[in-house]
């Protein structure tokens, strides 16, 4: 009986430490693959077409920005660059040669639309709120588009899906 007792205990603490040790290794990889992942395509995808008709003032002052990478993009109708350096950023108004102070909720509404047309999804994107920080964007790489805003797809039938869309 003895003899039985350390044996099902040996099995059920080799059982239990493969568990554990799974277990362990799968948090290491939650910790470091960020899930969702947006392609490149994707993204680009999901962004308004460059008009640059109305393009290109650009507000004074700018040889004094240290600047580490630039996108150059459509907001609200609007060529807008965005220079980011170190840990910010700054978005410039090319049709007004301006400095956006903040890009704000009634700004991402339209963004989230093209994004859910683009993706060929159906419904009306309605804003859910701000996010400062949630499961899917513990991330440093999010850091310059805070906050993100949710949005939910309403009115796109059962098969309806939600889409999230940051600026920043």
């Amino acid at each position: 009986m003895v003899r039985l007792l350390f044996l099902v205990h040996r099995y059920l603490g080799i059982a239990l430490g493969l568990r554990v040790t799974l277990w362990c290794l799968s948090g290491f990889v939650m910790m470091y693959v960020q899930e969702p992942e947006l392609t490149r395509e994707e993204r680009l995808g999901g962004l308004e077409p460059l008009e640059l008709r109305a393009c290109c003032r650009l507000p004074p002052g700018l040889d004094q920005i240290r600047v580490d990478r630039f996108a150059l993009e459509m907001l609200r109708g609007c060529p807008v660059l965005r220079l980011f350096a170190g840990d910010g950023q700054q978005v410039l108004d090319l049709s007004r040669g301006t400095h956006l102070a903040r890009v704000d909720e009634d700004a991402t509404r339209p963004v989230a639309a093209v994004a859910a047309r683009a993706f060929g999804l159906p419904g009306r994107a309605e804003l859910l709120g701000a996010i400062e920080r949630d499961q899917w964007t513990v991330y440093l790489s999010c850091d310059p588009h805070r906050p993100l805003f949710h949005f939910a797809l309403i009115g796109a039938g059962r098969h309806g899906r939600r889409a999230r869309r940051g600026t920043g």
